[in-house]
């Protein structure tokens, strides 16, 4: 077979698959160089990004002392995506996509190289912070959804969930030791370096989305006979409403957003000041603590390949995290929170790559850029659990509101569960989905073309 045909036979464009000497199935994906090229893409991004959340949340409550400004200053990323996400969804499915993930990650380098300046002269006030994160936000609302979307571009159907447990892996490796990395810089350097190292890894991002290859031409015939963006937006939500088992997914990715990721993310600096007493040494160890968990929970997703077990593994994930939040609610000794929060990341990443997984497996292609963009809409919701959280956390303190957000996690996923039947029903609709190709596979490069 000649896998340079391949590229125009389908919208995928160069996925071809190297060999690499990697026989385990764990790593399976990595095969395709298009998607390795996107998986250390999607490290570099996570690097960046990593660097910024524990430094942003350190100043926050460095300035203010207060946990409901550092909650309010760490959610204001997230309302960007409440109107960006949709939008770059339908910019998703008519444009090169790739030029749309270096454009958001250019801006992403600017902007951190002109808050970097702030910090470093010394006028740095809440609103400069409050103002970065909304406008980088704004960039994420967009890069997210392409970002998804290109995933499925990238490989054969039949490795989609292995693909995505790997790109979330690079999500989550440098979330192991970037907060530490992080946190050791403030002590060292001052914050203002880690945005000049974040802008570095961002223009990284740009140089390695070069190397991904999608057919402009599938594209562009594609886009010529969509209708208006208003037009696209809409049919993407009336698709949406219309299948009750996406929009059973979708508000299933909600829950957790909104009653639990706050305390993971943006109260986590107030949870290392208020509760364990370290600063942000101890604060970078925490979050990669996290991140060794969300690690070792999505590469076990990539070793899944039953449909069954994914939706099994996604409730069961959901219900644990909330359960073990509960109880790090009332630890006051590192000793114990460690490993506490390790049991969360692992059971938050491994059911938010689970369910991503399921999505994307059983959303027909020219949906898919408006559903993911649809599906990013939970992270707009952030800013009102880290409100709520931080309020609730102000008046009675953190371990209740704490507490709180477990309880109601556990609750709501249990009741949104049945309510839309998803353990009875998704694992027979993902087999009827099997049996159409992916684009790359169509293409004919499921397992052994090679360069």
């Amino acid at each position: 077979m000649k896998t340079g045909q391949s590229s125009s036979a389908s919208g995928a464009g160069d996925t071809r698959p190297v060999r690499v000497g990697l026989g385990a199935q764990v790593f399976s994906s990595l095969r395709f160089r298009s998607f390795r090229f996107l998986w250390f893409s999607t490290l570099f991004a996570s690097a960046g990004n990593w660097i910024q959340q524990i430094t942003l949340g350190w100043l926050a409550y460095d300035l203010t002392q207060s946990a409901f400004l550092t909650a309010v200053s760490q959610g204001l990323r997230a309302v960007p995506f409440l109107v960006a996400s949709p939008l770059g969804g339908v910019i998703a499915d008519r444009v090169d996509r790739r030029k749309l993930l270096i454009a958001t990650q250019g801006f992403l380098a600017v902007s951190s190289v002109a808050f970097a300046l702030i910090v470093l002269s010394g006028a740095l006030h809440i609103w400069h912070l409050m103002v970065f994160s909304f406008a980088t936000g704004c960039a994420w609302a967009f890069n997210n959804p392409v970002r998804q979307a290109l995933v499925f571009n990238t490989v054969p159907r039949a490795t989609l969930a292995n693909a995505i447990a790997l790109n979330s892996s690079a999500f989550n490796a440098t979330r192991v030791l970037g907060p530490v990395t992080g946190g050791l810089l403030i002590g060292m350097f001052g914050a203002g370096t880690n945005f000049l190292i974040q802008a570095l890894a961002y223009v990284l991002v740009c140089v390695m989305v070069l190397g991904v290859r999608v057919n402009p031409l599938a594209e562009a015939e594609g886009g010529r006979k969509r209708r208006s963006v208003a037009g696209t937006t809409l049919d993407g939500f009336a698709f949406v409403r219309r299948d009750r088992t996406i929009m059973g997914l979708i508000l299933l990715a909600l829950i957790p957003t909104v009653f639990l990721m706050p305390f993971t993310n943006s109260l986590m600096p107030v949870f290392a000041a208020e509760q364990l007493g370290i600063g942000p040494k101890g604060l970078g160890v925490l979050i990669s603590a996290f991140g060794v968990g969300a690690l070792i929970g999505t590469l076990s997703l990539a070793v899944v390949t039953s449909p069954r077990a994914h939706s099994m593994i996604q409730v069961t994930a959901a219900v644990t995290s909330g359960v073990f939040l509960i109880a790090l609610a009332e630890t006051r000794l590192m000793a114990l929170a460690l490993p506490l929060i390790v049991i969360i990341g692992g059971a938050q990443m491994l059911y938010n790559a689970t369910n991503q997984t399921i999505l994307q497996s059983i959303v027909p292609d020219e949906y898919r850029g408006r559903v993911m963009g649809i599906y990013m809409l939970n992270f707009g919701f952030v800013p009102l659990g880290s409100t709520a959280g931080g309020l609730v956390a102000d008046r009675f303190g953190l371990p209740i509101a704490m507490i709180g957000g477990g309880v109601i996690t556990v609750t709501l996923i249990l009741v949104v569960a049945f309510r839309f039947r998803l353990m009875t029903h998704l694992a027979e609709r993902r087999e009827s989905a099997a049996a159409v190709t992916s684009p790359v596979a169509s293409a004919g490069l499921g397992g052994g073309a090679t360069l």
